[in-house]
């Protein structure tokens, strides 16, 4: 997972080239590509998601051999961590944003089936249940534009879905906006120029994907864009609002690489 916090990409735990979880702990500058190591975390963990909040570092969930529910913390400013809660139950594969104040976790695996509930927080350690997905998802991708959250593919107990999904922060409604070319889990998501952008993740049958597309919640369209360079699943995705990047991934073997997206132009 990662994070863009005072123009620092923070990038926390996953999985390494030999499969194993770990807890570290760095810091890219997307300025110069400049990778250093700055702490670990309590635990090694993977499939977690994670959020900025009053100036640390929060992991939600996640795990090594199992789901966790753990809730750890990372000061940015001292590089100390800890174990500062639990969520409401044992969770991985979940993804989060963060509208305003508020950190939203949506979906996830319990170790028995993929989840349905949004959890929103301010604080990181007291959760409260604000809506519902029409379905159970894991390995989904969301992005924030304005007070709205678009939940878009992921992996259902049925398989990889293609269902594009609206939530409204204000009322707590979710809706339908529209259906991806192809269904798929584990992609990329970021907004760039209030589109939200889905990028690679695996297909059906598990293969690595190189799809692009765009998609507009007050337009309510879903329109397909260039293809990345090469098919990329499970990376991690920030943005600044006017860049985005893709770090790391997996595509057969856990990758090393940082990916660039700017704004299409008009």
């Amino acid at each position: 997972m990662a994070v863009l916090a005072n123009d620092t990409i923070y990038v926390a735990g996953g999985l390494d080239g030999a499969g194993r979880s770990v807890p570290d702990v760095f810091t890219l500058d997307p300025a110069t590509g400049e990778v250093a190591a700055v702490g670990t975390m309590p635990q090694a963990f993977h499939d977690a998601a994670g959020a900025v909040i009053g100036g640390r570092l929060f992991v939600f969930g996640g795990g090594s051999g199992e789901s966790s529910d753990a809730v750890q913390r990372f000061d940015l400013a001292t590089g100390r961590a800890t174990v500062v809660g639990h969520l409401p139950k044992a969770l991985s594969d979940l993804s989060s944003t963060t509208v305003g104040q508020t950190v939203y976790l949506i979906g996830g695996y319990d170790g028995i089936k993929p989840q349905a509930a949004i959890y929103s927080t301010t604080d990181g350690v007291r959760f409260r249940t604000v809506a519902r997905l029409p379905k159970g998802l894991r390995y989904t991708s969301v992005a924030s534009v304005g007070k709205s959250i678009v939940v878009a593919g992921g992996v259902s107990a049925a398989g990889p879905v293609s269902d594009v999904d609206l939530f409204d922060t204000v009322s707590g409604h979710v809706s339908v906006l529209g259906r991806l070319p192809i269904a798929v889990g584990h992609a990329g998501a970021f907004t760039l120029s209030g589109r939200v952008f889905l990028a690679g993740g695996r297909d059906a049958k598990g293969k690595v994907v190189r799809q692009v597309v765009a998609i507009d919640p007050v337009g309510r369209t879903i329109t397909a864009q260039p293809s990345l360079p090469a098919g990329v699943s499970d990376a991690a995705a920030v943005t600044d609002g006017s860049t985005a990047w893709l770090i790391g991934g997996w595509r057969g073997t856990a990758l090393t690489q940082v990916l660039t997206a700017n704004p299409p132009r008009a």
